[in-house]
């Protein structure tokens, strides 16, 4: 009995220190996000929009197919992620 209770316990105190490390890498990813967002946000500010609708409408081939290729990509990650599983 007494040896059932050690092993509870020690699934208890792994199972806790598990969480632990689970919610500091969350926390890391969190802070790792949001300086990503940051310096999207900071790029993004510096597009002038109207110029790049303007080329858009002078040279719409190129968008297309930059994004039907991107639009591919992803669907190659996703479809790649799901084999994995």
């Amino acid at each position: 009995m007494a040896k059932d209770d050690d092993k509870i316990l020690s699934v208890k105190f792994n199972k806790a220190a598990l969480e632990k490390k689970v919610a500091m890498k969350e926390k890391a990813v969190e802070r790792k996000l949001g300086s990503i967002g940051a310096s999207l946000e900071e790029k993004l500010s510096k597009i002038d929009m109207d110029a790049l609708e303007k080329d858009i409408k002078q040279r719409p081939m190129i968008y297309l197919a930059v994004a039907f290729t991107a639009g591919i990509a992803i669907g190659a990650m996703i479809g790649g992620a799901r084999r994995r599983d």
